[in-house]
């Protein structure tokens, strides 16, 4: 992959800074036509963690997930060989 030159990303850096500006100013004034307007059409918007507790229980569901992946994947594992 090809490196941009350095003017280009600036360029492009400061046109994100601009549009985030614009996001934070629009939100500020409830205008939330012009605040999601730097999306793009297919974005899909999640909500963040309000607290603590659901950031741990999510870290914990996916630490679970992936032990219980993990463990399925050795059982098929043995049975196939």
């Amino acid at each position: 992959m090809k490196a941009k030159p350095k003017l280009e990303q600036s360029m492009q850096e400061e046109q994100i800074r601009a549009a985030l500006d614009q996001h934070w100013a629009a939100s500020d004034a409830n205008d939330f036509e012009t605040e999601h307007r730097i999306y793009l059409d297919d974005a899909v918007l999640v909500d963040s963690m309000m607290t603590l507790a659901e950031a741990e229980a999510l870290a914990n569901w996916v630490a679970l997930h992936k032990l219980r992946s993990r463990e399925t994947d050795s059982i098929s594992e043995r049975r196939t060989r």
